[in-house]
């Protein structure tokens, strides 16, 4: 979510938030920058998947959406994130607001250097407290993604893996080859 995509309640101003991709975690604007590998490969994984949900007509597969989670009142914006029309019908119309209040089937995180373990479990936790079924983790740099349904279950495919989903979007598949791209040695890395 940026900024300029607010539409600004009345006394409350928006000059203070961030020109960056940002999330309201307990009340605190946390800046959500992502490195340019990053950003490719999330590209390219939401090309994938969004043409499959358009073509299958299955959801809306969106990116850096804010989704509002009345519990804590905290406003996250997964990298990428499925919503299926079974909780968001195609003809339902939108608000035209910066949140969305619908809690997103599939989150999808693309790792960069600036996060967190703890930032990434706290997120996680809160996700599948909600209600999300599916938390993907996306490691760019080690050319892996963690397919979460809960704490314990948990799937890691490679780059010589094939991406499926059939609970939520029968019929995808995309070889993991076609997602990650090169990368130079760095020696910022993001966590393992």
């Amino acid at each position: 979510m940026l900024k300029h995509d607010i539409q600004e309640p009345p006394g409350t101003g928006t000059a203070s938030l961030p020109d960056v991709p940002y999330e309201i975690v307990d009340g605190v604007v946390r800046e959500k920058p992502m490195s340019l590998l990053s950003q490719m490969v999330g590209a390219r994984l939401h090309t994938h998947l969004d043409y499959h949900c358009m073509t299958h007509k299955l959801g809306w597969f969106t990116t850096e959406t804010a989704f509002d989670f009345v519990v804590k009142k905290n406003r996250r914006c997964p990298d990428l994130a499925f919503v299926s029309y079974e909780r968001w019908p195609r003809d339902k119309a939108f608000k035209i607001t910066d949140g969305w209040d619908v809690v997103p089937e599939i989150a999808v995180e693309v790792l960069s250097p600036s996060n967190t373990v703890v930032e990434l479990t706290n997120k996680t936790d809160e996700y599948f407290g909600h209600g999300v079924a599916e938390v993907w983790i996306v490691h760019p740099e080690k050319k892996r993604i963690e397919i979460r349904r809960s704490a314990t279950d948990i799937t890691v495919l490679t780059e010589a893996d094939t991406l499926t989903c059939e609970r939520f979007l029968p019929g995808f598949a995309v070889p993991l080859s076609e997602i990650f791209i090169a990368v130079e040695d760095s020696e910022i890395e993001c966590f393992e």
